[in-house]
């Protein structure tokens, strides 16, 4: 169970998700960030965030981040290539235009069925 030390205000559509990749489960939760004017006010607002979420995980926690062909980036924390990851990622949608953040984090992966 993951337990919030820092409270985000305004994330909506929180939903816990499962996903098979490479053949294990993993589950993960998902907030969303209201839609903003563009990727300008999205980078203020993931710099932002990176302040609430970094100390909250600790030494332990590398932070990669990432930019593409789109402008939008996002923000990774993670432990080892097996373990949870936090993710603050920007994402545009077309149409309509519309420009979110998400936050993601997720579990350890279990093992695919059989």
């Amino acid at each position: 169970m993951w337990t919030a030390r820092v409270q985000l205000p305004g994330w909506e559509d929180c939903t816990v998700r499962d996903w098979a990749y490479q053949g294990k489960t993993r589950r993960y939760y998902s907030c969303l960030l209201q839609s903003f004017s563009g990727i300008a006010e999205m980078d203020t607002m993931l710099t932002a965030l990176q302040s609430y979420v970094k100390p909250c995980l600790g030494t332990a926690w590398t932070e990669r981040s990432a930019r593409f062909s789109d402008g939008t980036g996002d923000v990774t924390y993670v432990m080892g290539p097996d373990n949870p990851f936090v993710r603050l990622r920007e994402a545009a949608y077309e149409n309509p235009k519309e420009w979110i953040m998400r936050l993601d984090v997720e579990n350890p992966p279990e093992p695919a069925a059989p």
